[in-house]
């Protein structure tokens, strides 16, 4: 049986909502692969339905490998609603057919009733002035390096659809390797879900640095930083351009060439910086190609 959970948005904020699905021991539920809709039906009789699978700047819903589901709407979405209450339904489809005709199984998480409070003086979001002290600006990617850093950068390329494309960093230089940090700059893939990104060491088993994962805040000219000394709760699914992402380890899962593949960039550890180190990306779907401007490897060393 759904959940029953009421909730308000402020009427030109940003809005924003997170559940978590577990099961009955409280295991989160990877929901990468499932699709997810919320549906409303408002107090004037218009019915509102946002999907996990559409692109749009209207809003974000995502399911995402921690059980999680987040919903957000911006403030030049929902400053145009006009309507005071609404009823809601939070549904998933799985990714299968429970047997053979049945087809997908839908479950209903959660249902309940939304508030629409509005300002107390209506101004059009878009309009708004900041200082400019405050505007968003482009930040490099570039480490701040410690005084044991060294980055060595890579060339960027492109994939063709359903395709893959790598590029190779030749090390001449034996460091001994604290930890290690992979750069992705300038990250054009408008479906990051379809990819496999994979680092190739000069030995040993290669990294799955991402599978088949969803990224939030994806925006043109995104940059990836994979490291180990990002924040517990950062992800590549949540992470902004520019923040340190942890690993999601996917690797029972998501496979490359029958290899045996590794998801923790503390392997390095104590080994030597020398050799071949490759960048590698493959598309899974034949409806998007992409590309990267460059990448780079920061090493922390002895």
């Amino acid at each position: 049986m759904a959940a029953n959970y009421n909730f308000d948005i402020e009427v030109g904020n940003l809005f924003e909502i997170k559940y978590n699905y577990t099961d009955n021991d409280g295991v989160p539920i990877n929901l990468e692969n499932h699709c997810i809709f919320l549906r409303w039906l408002t107090d004037t009789g218009v019915e509102y339905e946002f999907s996990s699978t559409e692109t749009t700047t209207n809003y974000s819903l995502s399911g995402n490998a921690d059980g999680s589901i987040v919903f957000q709407i911006p403030a030049r979405t929902n400053q145009a609603y006009s309507f005071a209450t609404a009823t809601y339904d939070l549904e998933i489809l799985g990714p299968s057919e429970t047997y053979a005709g049945s087809g997908k199984p839908v479950e209903r998480l959660v249902s309940g009733s939304i508030s629409f409070i509005g300002k107390s003086v209506n101004v059009n979001v878009d309009t708004l002035v900041c200082d400019p002290y405050f505007n968003t600006k482009t930040v490099s990617s570039t480490r701040i390096p410690d005084i044991n850093d060294i980055e060595y950068k890579g060339s960027g390329f492109s994939t063709v659809d359903k395709g893959s494309s790598s590029d190779t960093i030749t090390i001449t230089d034996s460091y001994n390797i604290n930890y290690l940090e992979v750069s992705i700059n300038d990250f054009n893939y408008k479906y990051p879900q379809d990819l496999r990104i994979l680092l190739s060491p000069p030995s040993g088993n290669k990294i799955l640095l991402a599978g088949h994962e969803k990224i939030i805040n994806n925006v043109e000219n995104f940059n990836i930083i994979f490291s180990n000394t990002a924040p517990s709760d950062k992800f590549l699914y949540n992470v902004k351009s520019n923040e340190p992402a942890r690993i999601t380890d996917k690797t029972s899962i998501i496979k490359y060439n029958d290899e045996t593949l590794s998801a923790d960039l503390s392997v390095f550890q104590n080994t030597s910086t020398l050799g071949d180190w490759s960048l590698i990306i493959v598309d899974d779907d034949a409806s998007q190609a992409g590309s990267i401007g460059s990448w780079a490897l920061t090493f922390n060393h002895t």
